[in-house]
């Protein structure tokens, strides 16, 4: 047995000790698999990925499949990968309406003033998550949202919609990762959120992609909300985003804001534009 089939191994042991219904109570188990060089390894077999795909789709669908190269060297971080995958597999199996459509996202506006009150934004999450009081907790996220009220008015409902809804399917199966590798190691989570806080800030002023924009957004506003005893039990199930719960639950004021404006930006943004269109040249 080679070391990728001993891994899928590994990871389905720490998998099947999980309790899955205190992360979700209509989550379901799905098979795992690892693929590497055209091949798809199982924990009991191992099929060219090409052929696996041809011949079995339909078991594929209820299969979580990870790329080798993209996995962690602690299997209870790549269980976590593959449990976040199994959430989302959940979300396009029953073709969630929060699911952005690719096609509209590939025209989300090049507004350099958009991607400044990102950067803020993402500012204002991290400190409202940071502090250790719930009442400046609060006053961070009204100014969050406040910032992200500025941001809808500025790139119109429809992208923003877009935003909200990979912003809840991104962070749900984030925090499903998030429950169950603290259900069993509560440092190696903890380990991992100072990484990922760190990423969201270089994030924040290094990427313009659709997609980058609402990576880690969605976890740290759910665990946010958990903070302030902002319900989302049933927002697996719901049709809501995150951000429409949290608007109900929390007033904010619409105003102006003052923020010490990225410099560099405008820089950043024009190099992105020249290396798309290099690609697609």
């Amino acid at each position: 047995m080679n070391k990728i089939s001993l891994m899928v191994n590994s990871i389905e042991e720490i998998i099947d000790s999980i309790n899955f219904k205190k992360i979700y109570s209509f989550f379901k188990k799905q098979k795992i698999a690892i693929y590497n060089d055209g091949f798809l390894y199982f924990s009991n077999e191992v099929l060219p990925f090409n052929k696996s795909i041809r011949d079995s789709l339909r078991d594929l669908s209820d299969c979580a499949i990870l790329n080798y190269e993209s996995l962690h060297h602690d299997n209870l971080i790549n269980a976590g990968f593959f449990i976040k995958q199994m959430v989302m597999n959940m979300f396009y199996k029953k073709h969630d309406g929060r699911i952005p459509n690719d096609l509209i996202a590939l025209q989300y506006p090049n507004i350099y003033l958009n991607y400044d009150y990102i950067r803020y934004e993402r500012q204002l999450l991290m400190k409202a998550y940071s502090a250790s009081d719930n009442y400046v907790k609060l006053n961070y996220l009204r100014m969050f949202l406040n910032v992200r009220d500025l941001r809808r008015q500025l790139i119109g409902n429809d992208f923003s919609m877009l935003e909200y809804g990979l912003e809840t399917i991104t962070g749900l199966s984030e925090y499903a990762m998030y429950k169950a590798v603290s259900s069993i190691d509560k440092k190696v989570m903890k380990n991992r959120l100072k990484d990922l806080m760190r990423d969201f800030h270089i994030n924040a002023n290094g990427y313009f992609d659709f997609r980058h924009i609402n990576m880690y957004s969605g976890l740290f506003l759910i665990l946010l909300m958990n903070d302030l005893q902002i319900d989302i039990e049933h927002i697996f199930e719901s049709s809501q985003t995150l951000y429409q719960i949290v608007t109900r639950k929390v007033n904010f004021i619409r105003e102006p804001i003052a923020f010490k404006s990225d410099k560099n930006l405008l820089e950043k943004l024009t190099k992105h534009d020249e290396e798309i269109a290099e690609k697609f040249t």
